[in-house]
């Protein structure tokens, strides 16, 4: 609006403004991006990114120019467009040069190493790439290897590859658990069990089975020393497995109408972790079955309507009831048990008293825009 008045007169004011309009642009453009994603558009996603990409540079914010073009070859490679994926990574692997940004290289490494895998025309290319992350001086790397691995986890997961995500979460808890980092062990614990879960009730596609075979290749970066501490921390992600075979205490049936003020604390103060939704036929709004994950109650299907339109990816949704809220509790039938080993259905009886939160990926933080 001031540039249409005539009123900056300043060089300097110009330069705020452009830095301005251009990072609002780059923000958009990967907004925009990120939801073609969910609804399968890639190749627009793709020209989004490259815009958002050019508006960082214009206003050289080098990072954030550095990790969409990151972003834009991850994507090319989720959807087996391999070829474009290994140009992109180069080349994002030379911008990662100039820039001396280590930790980027390395991810570029494994990424383009994974695509090349993957193709299936040169194994031995991947495996050397690997190797050569393998052959680095860990003592002095763990940490960002670590984080590296963790990271790409975070991308796969957040653009519906679980089960991928999990095999780098297991990579990353392979290093932490043999230099003893026990709180970040703990938090890919709870990520890898995320991913775990997902990938059981996603099933498994012929590119999941595909990709299973990616541990022979992820194993060359690195295979886990204290083999006794990590078989007692994996034992850990077994837990909604045995809860599974547990009654759940706070089933009251489908008759009785329980207030949010009765609930159990747990269902109360916590927000539900969802790792599936799926649409129920209904005439008068549109309802859903999440499946939620809960740390101390293990998985539960919660049915609620909306007004909201829920699309794109599961991991990206948590739920929390809403204070007003009323629901029943009761079990769910033979068919949904089986389908998502779920405990209990929590139904709420009201439309719009379930709060419904969409979250960016956690890698969208990181970006400077």
């Amino acid at each position: 609006m001031q540039i249409a008045s005539g009123q900056l007169t300043n060089l300097k004011d110009y330069d705020i403004v452009e830095k301005l309009i251009c990072s609002e642009i780059s923000k958009m453009e990967f907004l925009r991006a990120f939801i073609l994603i969910s609804l399968g558009r890639v190749n627009n996603a793709i020209d989004s990114l490259e815009r958002a990409a050019l508006f960082s540079t214009i206003i050289h914010n080098h990072q954030t120019c550095l990790t969409l073009n990151y972003v834009k070859a991850l994507i090319l490679l989720f959807h087996g467009l391999y070829d474009n994926a290994i140009m992109a990574y180069n080349f994002t692997e030379e911008l990662a040069d100039i820039y001396n940004d280590e930790r980027l290289k390395l991810k570029c490494a494994i990424g383009k190493s994974i695509a090349i895998y993957i193709k299936g025309e040169d194994h031995e290319t991947a495996m050397a790439i690997m190797e050569e992350i393998s052959n680095m001086d860990m003592e002095k790397n763990f940490l960002d290897t670590i984080i590296v691995f963790s990271e790409l986890g975070d991308y796969f997961l957040a653009l519906g590859h679980s089960q991928l995500a999990a095999n780098l979460y297991n990579e990353a808890l392979e290093i932490s658990i043999d230099y003893k980092l026990k709180i970040r062990s703990d938090i890919l614990i709870e990520k890898l069990k995320r991913s775990y879960i997902a990938t059981v009730l996603n099933g498994y596609s012929t590119e999941d089975i595909m990709v299973e075979k990616l541990d022979v290749l992820l194993n060359k970066a690195y295979s886990v020393k204290d083999v006794e501490k990590y078989n007692e921390q994996i034992k850990k992600i077994s837990s909604f497995n045995i809860l599974f075979y547990t009654p759940f205490p706070y089933i009251t049936g489908k008759k009785k109408i329980v207030p949010y003020i009765k609930l159990p604390k747990e269902l109360q103060d916590e927000y539900l972790e969802v790792v599936h939704f799926e649409k129920i036929k209904y005439a008068k709004a549109s309802k859903y079955l999440f499946i939620v994950s809960h740390y101390e109650l293990g998985l539960l299907g919660i049915i609620l309507k909306t007004d909201e339109k829920i699309l794109g990816i599961a991991e990206n949704y948590t739920l929390k009831l809403k204070p007003t809220s009323k629901v029943r509790i009761y079990n769910p039938s033979e068919e949904l048990r089986e389908t998502y080993l779920i405990r209990a259905i929590i139904d709420v009886v009201t439309k719009n008293e379930c709060e419904i939160i969409y979250s960016l990926p956690s890698f969208f933080k990181a970006l400077n825009i």
